[in-house]
């Protein structure tokens, strides 16, 4: 039985001592008072689950479990949080995020205007500078998604085309997540746009609150969405499983396939246009453009990219002379 209006907050950590108290001192900042905050320790190596248990000892609304070994991703401990949950809604908060004041204040509210499943907002870029805040556009792609516009309502086309809902801004009603399950723990850094996927694909409508209610840390260090092959790569793997399990979707989840070979097409071009790589690598990274079907554009590109910019100023102009030295 959910306890009705309670936000069930889920934070799992491996190793997030440095980040920790941040993240959950954003939650006990919170002006909406009605959560549990259930820290879900995935076997950290550091002080971790000592600092949560301190925290926990000193705030009831707090709970620590832990678990003995290091699952690989953070699906795990959120399915271990859902199953402890006690709340109307459900929200995540990764170890080195956190939320500003009015995030759960400003979401429930939302959920008072319509029967929406789930409901999130746009969030800050931080990158390690004191004071400094980038603003960022969640899964905006010109040539998929042209409008700076977070989608509302039955988001299922625009979903398909790229994730723009970013888990830290995320509150789900209970009963949904009853009807959706648990995170797939094999979708690694993938698992919770499969996980919006199939609330749109059972019909529950999202709102958006269009303001920043929390900030991502984006600071320089190892990050498993920072691995931008390899997220693709699952984005796809996502897209087939769910068109097997929504054969009548399929149709839908199909332009998702078109857009994960046009970003993985993109990201490739990025590395053959870096001129800080060795030649080999950018090479590799041409053949890997070649066998992803791209468009006539995207080939003159990767092409481009590979040509010194003084060699092409020297063929424009001996394209712009016919092509032979005037004598």
């Amino acid at each position: 039985m959910s306890d009705d209006g309670l936000f069930s907050v889920i934070t799992p950590v491996w190793n997030g001592a440095r980040w920790l108290e941040r993240a959950i001192g954003s939650v006990l900042d919170q002006t909406d008072r009605r959560f549990e905050l259930i820290v879900v320790d995935d076997g950290s190596e550091d002080d971790s689950a000592a600092i949560a248990e301190r925290i926990a000892a000193e705030d009831d609304r707090v709970r620590v479990i832990r678990l003995p070994n290091a699952s690989g991703g953070p699906a795990h401990p959120r399915n271990v949080g859902l199953r402890a949950a006690r709340g109307e809604f459900v929200a995540f908060l990764d170890q080195d995020d956190w939320w500003l004041p009015r995030k759960l204040e400003q979401q429930r509210a939302k959920f008072a205007e319509d029967d929406y499943a789930l409901v999130y907002s746009d969030a800050l870029l931080w990158r390690g500078k004191p004071g400094v805040f980038e603003e960022a556009w969640w899964g905006y792609l010109p040539s998929v998604r042209p409008h700076k516009i977070q989608p509302e309502g039955d988001v299922l086309v625009d979903l398909a085309t790229g994730n723009f809902i970013p888990t830290l801004t995320v509150a789900i009603r209970a009963s949904w997540v009853r009807r959706a399950g648990e995170f797939d723990e094999a979708a690694v850094g993938v698992d919770d746009w499969q996980y919006w996927l199939t609330v749109s694909l059972l019909g529950g409508r999202v709102g958006v609150v269009r303001q920043h209610l929390a900030v991502y840390d984006d600071s320089p260090r190892p990050h498993l969405s920072s691995d931008h092959e390899f997220n693709i790569r699952r984005q796809r793997e996502v897209v087939e499983k769910l068109a097997a399990r929504f054969p009548e979707a399929a149709a839908v989840l199909a332009t998702g396939i078109a857009n994960q070979r046009t970003l993985l097409v993109l990201h490739h071009l990025d590395e053959v246009g870096d001129r800080s790589r060795p030649l080999r690598q950018r090479l590799r990274s041409l053949a890997r453009v070649a066998t992803l079907r791209p468009s006539r554009s995207q080939v003159t590109e990767a092409i481009r990219a590979l040509i010194p910019v003084g060699l092409r100023r020297r063929l424009g102009r001996l394209r712009g002379s016919g092509g032979t030295r005037q004598r």
